[in-house]
């Protein structure tokens, strides 16, 4: 009976994940990645004081703490569209956000989930900052794109892994 009730688990979990891969793969990283990179490439050597990991988010260990899935991916594209509104100059960014989205949304299974508590985390930490560097702008903004940059490469790695 046990097996029955797997092998009837595991059968209808099929159609939702290989659902989740195909949606994953239409997502353009590298459109992602380069409008990121108009943005800035790194941490200047005038902001390199600012940067204290310690109180920013760390990409590795948010990613291990959840399982990749298009819900996951919409709850972090909605929270980097949200925080990259407060930047001066992100809009090619957040139209990639936003296709991005609309890509991943009929792949959710529960669109309107109240969210991952890790990307939720990550994300207060960037704003907090953010908010702390009020007068670094500049500096705090170099050092949240090197954060999302890391994000978002390795979710690339992550969703092109699952892929071959």
């Amino acid at each position: 009976m046990t097996w029955i009730r797997t092998f009837l688990t595991v059968s209808c979990l099929l159609p939702l994940l290989e659902a989740q891969q195909q949606c994953t793969q239409h997502i353009r990283w590298g459109s992602l990645l380069q409008a990121l990179m108009s943005m800035g490439s790194g941490i200047s050597e005038g902001c390199v004081q600012h940067y204290n990991k310690d109180s920013l988010c760390d990409p590795a260990h948010m990613l291990n703490q959840v399982e990749l899935n298009a819900e996951l991916l919409v709850d972090i594209m909605k929270k980097t569209e949200s925080i990259y509104r407060k930047n001066p100059s992100p809009q090619d960014f957040i139209q990639g956000l936003q296709h991005t989205c609309h890509i991943l949304t009929p792949c959710a299974p529960h669109p309107h989930h109240a969210g991952h508590e890790s990307v939720a985390t990550c994300f207060n930490k960037l704003e907090s900052f953010i908010h702390q560097k009020m007068s670094h702008t500049s500096c705090a903004w170099e050092i949240v794109n090197v954060t999302v940059r890391e994000l978002l490469q390795r979710l690339e790695k992550r969703t092109f892994r699952r892929h071959h």
